[in-house]
């Protein structure tokens, strides 16, 4: 789902010196729980999809209008530094 994220928690692990078997074991049995979560959800909310779909759209239109507000304010700042910076 994030496999960002998922790919970080190897820096902590070795900013602790954290032994290799230890990490591994852990790294499996919490991937294992995530997927089982995740599996279950999507098996729970497919059979659901409609209702799902009738909760989602509006956030789903509300996020991508606060992206696109962040994007354009974004360009305006960047655009008003460079200037300045001349």
């Amino acid at each position: 789902m994030l496999p960002g994220v998922r790919s970080l928690i190897s820096i902590p692990a070795g900013i602790n010196r954290m032994s290799l078997v230890p990490f591994l074991l852990s790294s499996i049995v919490g991937m294992a729980l995530w997927t089982t979560v995740l599996a279950a959800l999507g098996k729970t909310l497919g059979e659901n999809f409609r209702v799902v779909e009738d909760y989602f759209n509006p956030i789903s239109y509300v996020i991508l209008g606060i992206i696109i507000a962040l994007y354009v304010y974004r360009l305006v700042t960047h655009k008003r530094d460079v200037k300045e910076n001349k």
